[in-house]
């Protein structure tokens, strides 16, 4: 991307006002027993005046991807609006939903605007927590890094929201320096424990229903089906195909491949049959859901 002659200064701030404003808020997401504390600091003036200013810039760029249908969680397909569809946080529960067809289990549209304009909140929260630091070392070199770290992300060609945890890790020795616990340690434990029931449970039900999409996988290589006829989702093309090509192959099929005989899909697709389900369960059971078989031959 930044060798390309058209990606001039105005493109290169626009990314860079992209990327810093979704690393601000998926930064206060994976953070939030952390950031949301901060809500109760006594600010001074000017502090009041960056929380108000770095709201208002991140809400200008939500509202702009809410006006082009992308409300939290950031998943684009196709690509749009430099959103990844490869990112942690999906619509409900955590890691890509990488096969074709809508997910079964999904947020109601308010309840995304909701998490979209709380991350607005959270962020502007985060940000105005760098103005006057506490002057300790602890403090100064972690901000720093994570600063330093959210700008080298402009080396890369795409952003994921997991790189957040690459760049800003630093912040978990910052913002506890920063906290008033005395006023706010009872908001810091009750995020801490709502993370923690989602983070189990989400990924219980990925596990699940990848369990079920590798089970399809591998009853299609029993029966002797190649493994080049078989759209199983990133995973699959990347672990059987990808891992093995040259470069030349990889940039020929890097967004994606033609339509193939068999697809394991969350739903059933026009054009295909159904010809096999795979159900798995979520949520201590509380969600079900079936991954489906596909063929395209008569």
């Amino acid at each position: 991307m930044w060798g390309e002659s058209s990606f001039r200064l105005p493109e290169q701030i626009e990314v860079a006002y992209h990327w810093f404003v979704f690393n601000a808020q998926n930064s206060a997401l994976f953070f939030l027993p952390l950031v949301a504390p901060l809500a109760f600091l006594r600010r001074s003036r000017t502090q009041t005046v960056i929380l108000i200013a770095a709201t208002l810039l991140i809400f200008a760029r939500v509202q702009a991807l809410i006006g082009a249908g992308h409300p939290m969680p950031y998943f684009a397909h196709p690509f749009c609006c430099d959103i990844f569809a490869g990112n942690i946080f999906v619509n409900f529960g955590l890691g890509s939903q990488t096969l074709t067809g809508t997910f079964p289990f999904v947020l109601p549209y308010v309840a995304r605007l909701a998490l979209t304009y709380a991350s607005v909140l959270l962020a502007g929260l985060l940000i105005a927590s760098f103005v006057r630091p506490p002057a300790t070392n602890a403090a100064l070199l972690s901000l720093g890094t994570a600063l330093i770290g959210t700008a080298a992300l402009l080396g890369s060609g795409l952003y994921v929201d997991r790189y957040s945890l690459d760049s800003a890790w630093s912040l978990v020795i910052f913002l506890p320096l920063v906290i008033p616990w005395q006023r706010a340690k009872w908001i810091a434990i009750t995020s801490l424990i709502i993370i923690t029931i989602f983070s189990t449970y989400s990924v219980s039900e990925y596990h699940a229903w990848n369990g079920a999409r590798w089970k399809a996988v591998a009853e299609l290589r029993a029966r002797g089906i190649p493994i080049t006829d078989i759209d199983g989702g990133a995973e699959v093309w990347s672990l059987y195909e990808l891992s093995h090509a040259d470069q030349r192959f990889r940039r020929i099929h890097q967004f994606g491949l033609p339509p193939r005989p068999y697809l394991i899909a969350f739903e059933p697709m026009r054009g295909y049959r159904v010809v096999g389900k795979y159900p798995f369960t979520g949520w201590l059971g509380l969600h079900r859901g079936v991954i489906y078989l596909l063929s395209s031959r008569a």
